[in-house]
C-alpha cells in the first residue's frame, strides 16, 4: 500500500518526541510520498519536519520544501525525486529564507521560560529558554540563508 501527501502545508507543529510535521513508524507498511508539500518552522525532539523510523517503509519526496525544521528538516533515508528544497536556516523563525527584523521580533516576543511541555521555535538552543545565547545565535545567521 502506499499513501501520499500532496500540496499541504505543515506549518509551526510541535512534538515532545519525533517528527514535529510528520512521524512514520514501521507499523505503517507501503510507502509514503510527499508531492509538492511544504514543512515549514516545525519542531519536535528529533526531526522537526520528517522522521522515518529506520525499519519503515519508503519515502519519497518530490518538489517539496522543507526548511526551518528544528532540529532537522528529515531524520531517516528517503528518496529525492528532484525539485525540492530542503534548507536549515538556524534563526529564520518565520520561514522566508531570511534571518531578518521580523525573526528578531518572534524571538524578542517569546523571550523567558518556554512553556511547560511545550517547544519553543525561538528556542534556537533548545535549553527551555530564549534568551542571549538566542539572540546571539540569530545575530550570528543575519542575513540570506543558504
Amino acid at each position: 500500500g502506499g499513501n501520499t501527501l500532496e500540496s499541504n502545508l505543515f506549518r509551526d507543529n510541535q512534538a515532545t518526541a519525533f517528527g514535529g510535521a510528520i512521524s512514520i513508524g514501521a507499523f505503517n507498511g507501503g510507502t509514503c510520498s510527499l508531492n509538492q508539500c511544504t514543512l515549514v518552522g516545525n519542531s519536535a525532539t528529533v526531526a522537526g519536519g520528517v522522521w522515518k523510523q529506520p525499519e519503515a517503509f519508503s519515502l519519497f519526496i518530490y518538489e517539496s520544501t522543507l526548511c526551518s525544521n528544528r532540529p532537522e528538516n528529515v531524520v531517516g533515508d528517503y528518496v529525492d525525486l528532484g525539485g525540492n528544497e530542503i534548507c536549515g536556516c538556524l534563526g529564520d523563525l518565520d520561514g522566508d529564507g531570511v534571518v531578518s527584523g521580523s525573526d528578531l521580533s518572534l524571538l524578542l516576543s517569546s523571550w523567558g521560560l518556554c512553556p511547560e511541555g511545550e517547544l519553543c521555535t525561538a528556542d534556537l538552543d533548545g535549553n527551555g529558554e530564549v534568551n542571549g545565547a538566542d539572540l546571539s545565535a540569530l545575530l550570528s545567521a543575519w542575513g540570506a540563508c543558504s
